[in-house]
């Protein structure tokens, strides 16, 4: 089914303007971002759908959103407040399930991260981002959970690389 899906046309994430069932923004000078959830539209007969979070930014010379980064999960679930941060009034990232997206320049630019392609976390699948925190020097952790365990990921350049314990990431 899934290969199906993937030759047929118009095949991309599925939902509308009015299936939003949350957002949440952060504003400085520079930059705005803001994740919208939106309810998955399912063809007819299937399952229950699950969602896809839509993170956009827009900085202080655009007119329009931009989206830099979609994360679908099969279960809806709520925006955590802490998905979105504003390090200063050019920094700010965002992070969802296994993916962190950070900009240092207004949002003109989208480094991202995918804890699967990570060498610490990839050999994991069920690894999920928890928590991030980054400083205004650009240094910082990201904690994530993995099955039973959880190992914290660090930073010296805002989030775009990460590194483990004794890992080369």
């Amino acid at each position: 089914m899934l290969y199906a899906c993937i030759l047929l046309p118009g095949c991309g994430p599925r939902y509308k303007p009015e299936d939003a069932f949350a957002t949440e923004e952060r504003h400085s000078s520079d930059v705005s971002v803001r994740i919208t959830a939106y309810k998955e539209r399912r063809a007819f007969g299937q399952a229950l759908g699950g969602a896809y979070y839509v993170f956009e930014a827009k900085n202080k010379d655009d007119k329009n959103w931009n989206k830099f980064l979609i994360v679908a999960n099969d279960d809806p679930e709520p925006i955590d407040k802490d998905n979105i941060a504003l390090v200063n009034e050019k920094t700010a990232y965002g992070f969802m399930l296994k993916q962190f997206a950070v900009t240092t320049n207004a949002g003109k630019t989208w480094s991202i991260s995918d804890l699967s392609k990570l060498d610490s976390t990839k050999a994991d699948p069920g690894c999920r981002i928890e928590k991030v925190s980054v400083m205004e020097t650009g240094t910082g952790t990201m904690n994530v959970k993995c099955g039973n365990s959880e190992r914290i990921l660090s930073t010296r350049d805002f989030g775009v690389t990460w590194h483990g314990p004794n890992s080369q990431d």
